[in-house]
């Protein structure tokens, strides 16, 4: 099947999605749209939003983690029925508010008002939800049972979305040992490895 998905020029919330299809070594058309370019794309999304994924037949499914849970379901990385499945969407939606904070961020051009934003971030966004997560790895080190999941690709771009405004980077999950581990179980990845590589330099 041939996939043609839509987002800006960023990793944004479209990363997860490309994570699962460089997991899964799926090809599909990155189209990627610059701010100015996007007035003039925004009609022709379903509700005017992105990303998107269109299909080989022309099925456009909007919304980054309806998204990914569908290629999750489909290569292999979510669970055995639908209560599973669910308990999965569950963990990535906790992730939410990390990321719109964190795209918030990158976007905000008050001073003022960025610096409160970003202490908030710091202080509590990320150690409220990452202190949570920590506690939830698995003692084989996945955020859901005993394998990988679309929900462990999803925590690695909630990561990504934490360090890029973390003073220290590489410091952010040394409080956080499972999640450390998870982190590097995600990128042991061949596939994904390669993506992390050689994936276009953007700004966010």
């Amino acid at each position: 099947m041939s996939y043609t998905l839509y987002y800006f020029n960023g990793r944004g919330s479209a990363e997860a999605i490309r994570l699962i299809f460089a997991y899964a070594g799926v090809e599909y058309k990155d189209v990627r749209y610059e701010q100015e370019e996007w007035p003039k794309q925004k009609p022709k999304m379903p509700f005017g939003k992105m990303p998107v994924l269109e299909l080989a037949d022309g099925k456009m499914i909007p919304g980054s983690m309806v998204i990914a849970r569908y290629l999750g379901e489909k290569y292999g990385l979510a669970g055995a029925d639908a209560v599973e499945n669910a308990e999965i969407c569950g963990i990535v939606d906790a992730m939410v508010d990390l990321a719109k904070e964190g795209g918030a961020l990158f976007f905000e051009e008050d001073k003022d008002r960025k610096e409160k934003m970003l202490k908030k971030y710091l202080d509590t966004t990320i150690p409220s939800l990452f202190d949570k997560l920590n506690q939830l790895c698995s003692k084989d080190g996945y955020l859901w049972g005993s394998k990988l999941t679309w929900a462990d690709l999803a925590f690695h771009r909630a990561f990504e979305y934490a360090s890029a405004h973390h003073p220290d980077k590489e410091a952010i999950l040394d409080k956080y040992p499972a999640l450390k581990t998870l982190r590097s179980l995600v990128e042991q990845n061949e596939n994904i490895a390669k993506w992390i590589k050689e994936r276009p330099k953007t700004k966010f």
